[in-house]
């Protein structure tokens, strides 16, 4: 898949850095199918109000603390149901 042609998409796997991902003004639906098929090899549902770019920088963690760094400043959460990833805008308080 042509996912990063023409995006500014970095990907390391630097072992001193511990960084995974380091997406620079990449489109927020980039960002997220890239990180879901790098992990878990899934493609998860994008609300298509997830729109805009973004920078995420994403250290190993374990999978939850990773989808929670990358959804952050995203400005979106997620919901998981019958196995589906569903990603949705985060409710503004």
């Amino acid at each position: 898949m042509a996912l990063a042609l023409g995006l500014s998409l970095a990907i390391s796997l630097g072992r001193q850095q511990g960084t995974v991902f380091e997406f620079k003004d990449t489109e927020k639906s980039v960002i997220i199918k890239a990180f879901f098929k790098r992990e878990i090899d899934v493609v998860p549902v994008i609300d298509n109000r997830i729109k805009g770019k973004s920078s995420v920088r994403i250290e190993r963690a374990p999978f939850e603390i990773m989808l929670a760094q990358v959804l952050k400043p995203l400005d979106a959460t997620y919901r998981y149901e019958a196995g589906k990833f569903t990603i949705l805008p985060r409710r503004k308080k």
